[in-house]
């Protein structure tokens, strides 16, 4: 088969402008007015860019979605809705609009006062390859692997040569800082976007060569994913490498170093979960090992393609599980051997290891979401050393070409950003990509791939009414985000996590006069987990930022906001006991996660828990409070007068702790099914303990009685897709629940050459 290639040169587009007072960062995907900044999703700014480029002429509606949307087949309400995101954002009166003018049947012209950056920085040189002469045999469905992998090398060589090359330093060279990093410089990435479908695509990861990525994107309307590889050139097509039918789901691509092969995950439903391999060039897929099927169970290959590296745990000859740490699982002879470093982690899994280039250094993820670490350790086991000091949200990493420097993506300023750092956690730089979520790097080429996240998530509601979900109501709709519900005791009130002034502050909606308020104004920090005082009068909740984390309280009815926690301590959650007497904790002040309590003026504190323990609550008063672990999955009770622990039940965990609600002695919950349906599930509490899950076996609930359903709540979910086992809020006596629905899910990968550390 023969192409032909020519390179082209395109006009300098616009990045910075100055549009009717607002001040226009196409890179980043924002614009900003009178210290009031608004994230658009990339499609938004891409349709605007286009009528910046052509301000004061019609552009048609055609041609937008020929540019903005080239490489899929859109219909005309995706172009419909980024331009009522542009003029919620943009025009004081989205309903008169004086900015976007619409041409009826036509088009759209940009009118506003538009002024250029003086001196916009080139575009790189771009490939674009031409239609191919057929071959002789034509009933081919589709053209080899090789021959897209060997356009896009082209493509790597006429944009991102040469490649550069570092001396690796040693991480032990230096003292790990004891205090959170302020960035000492800033890269502004100069990112295209790579795929523009309107599902989403995740997970991406680069070929050695840097020339093409596999990622998982959704199998049409369903939410089953396939794995995808795409040539690393925004014009190429994407192709399918798998084919799963419900309810297999594949996921989490991984390429092997020597480009030949790609793992991934396989799910059946939320019931297993397999590590497959299947050639890069497609065809039949075998299993290899076990994996986690309640999360993503993160695996890298060893440097040498022989083995994987993943994050496992153990249980001791009494039954007890030891938190996760990293593991070599041998591919030929399905044997996985622990791999021996010090110190081990204490209360928190070690998770998501990847292996350096050069194969000296294996990385890992250390810790709880959101106040998690990366550490280092040789790959032959020693001493673990550690990286960052931000106990922050880490939404995946990647290896810098040099092997001594690491690119990940932290909300330690208070939004998901990029970010890199030498091993020995020095030299932090901010890559100035935003939004920005799994960052992939190739191994022999400064080529970097990561995702970038656009959502909505609203709010709603429904009643239960004689074991049935009443009709679905939104609750207090936006424009912006909304998360972590909260139902007061009465049910008379809701506090939630919202941007809609712009960054996350703590909100209030009162159900029967339908006031809505903000109750914070905090600055460049995440606030999260919500929680009531039995008298409704203050709201306990976290903040996080510039790793830190304080637990605070804010009286409802003056908005006055102070802290309990003490300076040097992280806090992930709080809630009051039944009476209000105490409030309980999660906290690290001993060295370790457990649950503490603390009078309500914050004085008194003392530790409860000695063997971890996340997100305590006090449900019935009853002198007993329930918790779950990182390390151990079933929900523990403590009895606070003997302070004995016992595992209760296994129908939950961290994956569903804030869903939960005990009434009558019994766990409700909600949950999937291996069918993709959401129902309202109910299992039994044991108070004299369940036995230990023999967990190398994977045996099931049976013996202790299995969870059952109480009622289907898919027929409210349909519209959209909803998150029931992240975050809901379901009311003590079981007649309401509100739960998180994202009305738009869009994540584009995007890709941008990697410039040498500084």
């Amino acid at each position: 088969m023969n192409a032909n290639v020519k390179f082209l040169h395109r006009s300098a587009d616009i990045r910075r402008a100055r549009l009717s007072g607002w001040d226009v960062d196409v890179v980043a995907n924002r614009v900003q007015r009178d210290g009031v900044e608004i994230r658009l999703t990339p499609k938004a700014m891409a349709v605007l860019r286009e009528l910046m480029q052509r301000r004061g002429t019609v552009v048609r509606r055609d041609d937008l979605l020929g540019i903005v949307w080239r490489d899929g087949f859109p219909s005309d309400d995706v172009l419909t809705h980024a331009i009522t995101e542009l003029r919620r954002a943009l025009e004081l009166d989205p309903r008169a609009p004086r900015i976007i003018e619409t041409i009826p049947k036509v088009g759209y012209r940009l009118l506003g006062p538009l002024e250029v950056a003086a001196e916009p920085e080139p575009a790189p040189h771009l490939v674009a390859v031409e239609p191919a002469a057929p071959d002789a045999d034509e009933s081919a469905p589709r053209a080899p692997f090789a021959l897209y992998a060997a356009l896009a090398l082209l493509v790597l060589l006429a944009v991102l040569w040469p490649a550069t090359h570092r001396a690796t330093r040693d991480p032990r060279s230096a003292p790990l800082p004891d205090t959170a990093a302020v960035p000492s410089s800033s890269v502004a990435l100069q990112a295209v976007a790579l795929t523009s479908d309107p599902s989403r695509e995740q997970f991406p990861s680069l070929s050695p060569d840097g020339s093409t990525v596999a990622y998982a994107s959704m199998i049409g309307d369903t939410e089953n994913t396939r794995i995808l590889i795409k040539p690393v050139e925004p014009s190429a097509s994407s192709m399918p490498l798998t084919d799963p039918r419900p309810p297999l789901r594949d996921d989490y691509p991984v390429w092997s170093p020597d480009g030949k092969q790609i793992a991934f995950l396989r799910f059946d439903g939320m019931e297993s979960c397999a590590i497959q391999i299947v050639s890069a060039l497609g065809g039949q897929t075998r299993k290899v090992a076990p994996c986690s099927a309640r999360t993503i169970d993160y695996f890298d290959w060893s440097a040498d393609g022989k083995s994987l590296l993943v994050a496992r745990h153990r249980q001791l000859p009494d039954g007890t599980t030891v938190p996760a740490t990293i593991h070599r699982f041998d591919i030929e002879s399905g044997v996985a051997s622990a791999i021996d470093y010090e110190p081990r982690p204490v209360g928190s899994d070690d998770l998501q290891p990847k292996s350096s280039p050069d194969g000296k250094w294996i990385a890992f993820r250390r810790g709880a979401v959101p106040y998690s670490e990366l550490y280092v350790i040789p790959v032959a086991g020693g001493k673990a050393l550690r990286v960052t000091s931000f106990g922050s949200r880490l939404r995946g990493y990647t290896w810098d070409n040099d092997s001594a420097h690491l690119i990940f993506s932290s909300d330690q300023a208070g939004r998901q950003a990029l970010y890199r750092t030498a091993l020995d956690g020095t030299g932090l730089e901010d890559l100035g990509a935003y939004e920005a979520h799994f960052p992939t790097l190739s191994r022999d080429a400064p080529v970097l791939v990561y995702m970038q996240e656009s959502e909505l998530m609203q709010l709603a509601q429904f009643a239960i009414v004689d074991g049935k979900a009443g009709a679905r109501q939104p609750v207090v709709p936006s424009s912006r985000s909304d998360w972590f519900p909260s139902l007061s005791p009465s049910k008379a009130r809701l506090a939630f996590v919202s941007m809609r002034t712009g960054s996350q502050q703590l909100w209030i909606h009162e159900f029967e006069s339908g006031a809505t308020f903000p109750v914070t104004h905090l600055d460049k920090v995440g606030v999260g987990f919500p929680q009531w005082s039995p008298d409704e009068g203050s709201v306990l909740f976290v903040t996080r930022g510039s790793g830190k984390s304080t637990l605070m309280r804010a009286d409802v009815a003056t908005a006055r906001v102070r802290p309990l926690s003490q300076a040097g301590e992280r806090v992930r959650f709080a809630s009051y006991a039944k009476d209000g007497a105490w409030i309980y904790f999660s906290s690290d002040r001993g060295g370790s996660w457990q649950v503490w309590r603390m009078a309500p003026d914050g004085s008194a504190a003392e530790a409860l828990s000695t063997s971890g323990g996340f997100d305590p609550r006090d449900w019935n008063g009853d002198g007993g409070i329930y918790y779950v672990k990182e390390t151990s999955p079933g929900l523990f009770r403590l009895d606070l007068a003997s302070r004995e622990e016992k595992r209760v039940s296994w129908s939950a965990g961290y994956w569903n702790m804030d869903t939960l609600r005990v009434r009558n002695g019994e766990l409700y919950f909600l949950d999937y099914n291996r069918e993709g349906a959401t129902w309202l599930m109910r299992a039994p509490l044991h108070p004299e303990g369940v036995a230990i899950m023999d967990h190398g076996s994977g045996a099931s609930l049976s013996s202790t009685g299995a969870a059952t359903k109480v009622m289907d709540a898919s027929p409210f979910l349909e519209l959209d897709v909803a998150r029931p086992a992240a975050e809901a809020s379901i009311a003590e006596d079981l007649s309401r629940a509100v739960l998180i629905t994202v009305a738009r899910d869009e994540t584009d990968l995007m890709t941008a050459r990697l410039p040498p550390a500084r």
